[in-house]
Formats: structure tokens, sequence, C-alpha cells
């Protein structure tokens, strides 16, 4: 039982890989570079951990089974993966539309663009 947990977990990192990649470079089409879009997903996944790890620290002395804790959040992450493609096409439809025209040439272009990135 322990090796197929042992798996599950490395296949679990190599998810969270491949998703921080493709989130990269969605949003490098999307805020017009690769080094923005990088700076950006790093800085989410990289504060997300820090900030989930502060919030279940407080409560996971209270679980009896952490592992199915752990489990649920695994698959809100999936289902997140799953519609990301979906929300990503609704965001940057709108934002193209209803925002990049209002603020084209100026500096709150840019900070609408992280902003939106960062959602």
């Amino acid at each position: 039982m322990i090796k197929v947990l042992y798996f599950l977990f490395v296949l679990s990192g190599a998810a969270g890989l491949i998703y921080e990649s493709i989130w990269t470079r969605y949003l490098g089409l999307f805020v017009g570079h690769d080094a923005y879009a990088q700076i950006i997903v790093l800085v989410i996944f990289l504060g997300g951990m820090s900030a989930g790890a502060m919030v279940v620290s407080r409560w996971t002395t209270r679980l009896k089974e952490p592992l199915y804790g752990y489990v649920a959040v695994e698959l809100v992450v999936g289902c997140i993966g799953l519609v990301f493609h979906d929300v990503f096409r609704l965001t940057t439809g709108w934002a193209y539309h209803a925002i990049y025209p209002h603020l084209a040439g100026s500096w709150a272009l840019t900070a609408a663009k992280w902003g939106i990135a960062a959602r």
C-alpha cells in the first residue's frame, strides 16, 4: 500500500509541474512575455503553497485521516485544471474587447494584464 502512495505522490508532483508549464505558456500569450508569465506563475504557486501550509497547519492536527484531506485538495486542483482552458478563453476574450482598448498606451494596461493573469 505504501508503494502505491509513493507512486501517487510522484504522479501528483508530475501533474503539478505539467500544469505549471501549461499555465506559464498560456499566460505568456496573455501578458506578452514568457518571463513575466513565469514570474506570475511562480509567485502564485509559491504564495499558494505558503498560504495553504499556514491554513492547513491549524487544523490538520484535528483530522483523523489527513490523507483524505490531501486527496480532496488534489481533486479540486484537477478539476481546476480541466476547466482552465475555457476560463482562460472567456477571460482573455473579455479583456481584449472590454479592457485593452480603453487602456492602450498607458501603464494601467500592464497593471491590468498582471492583475487579470494573477486571478
